[in-house]
Order: structure tokens, then C-alpha cells, then sequence
């Protein structure tokens, strides 16, 4: 009978810590984007420049957004990739 109890203890066990690190990393992506628009909103010029890349991109795509038209976006991508750095 003690068998069967600690293996409930295990399974109970393995649920909390896979929920605890789905957590973690709702958490670590929430920051990331946080500290990422925060350093938007602190630089003017490089929100001008994420203003006018997204415009024109949707410029020429009448407004729409599709997969091809993400792959256009050459410098909100080189943001992201400089804020993660």
C-alpha cells in the first residue's frame, strides 16, 4: 500500500514542477518583452525608425499582413535580435 502512495506523491510531484517552469517561462518571455519595449520607448529615433519600416511594408502590402510580408520587416527584426542580445 505504501508503494501506491509514493508513487501518487511522485506523479503529484512532477505536475507542480512542469507547471512551475511553464511559469517560468511565461514569466522570462513577459520580461523580455517588457525590457524590450521599454527600450523603444526610450529611443525616439529607433521608434521612428520601427514606425516607418512597418509602414512601409504595409504600404505595399495594402494594409494586409501576411507571412511574406513579416519576412520584409529587415530592421523590427534586428531589434529583436539586438534587445535579446
Amino acid at each position: 500500500m505504501s508503494a501506491i502512495i509514493d508513487w501518487r506523491v511522485i506523479g503529484v510531484y512532477n505536475r507542480r514542477e512542469t507547471s512551475n517552469d511553464n511559469l517560468n517561462l511565461h514569466w522570462q518571455t513577459t520580461s523580455a518583452l517588457l525590457w524590450m519595449l521599454y527600450c523603444l520607448a526610450r529611443n525616439p529615433a529607433v521608434q521612428d525608425a520601427v514606425y516607418r519600416d512597418t509602414a512601409a511594408v504595409l504600404a505595399d502590402n495594402n494594409g494586409h499582413v501576411t507571412p511574406d510580408s513579416l519576412q520584409k520587416l529587415r530592421y523590427i527584426r534586428a531589434w529583436i535580435k539586438e534587445s535579446f542580445r
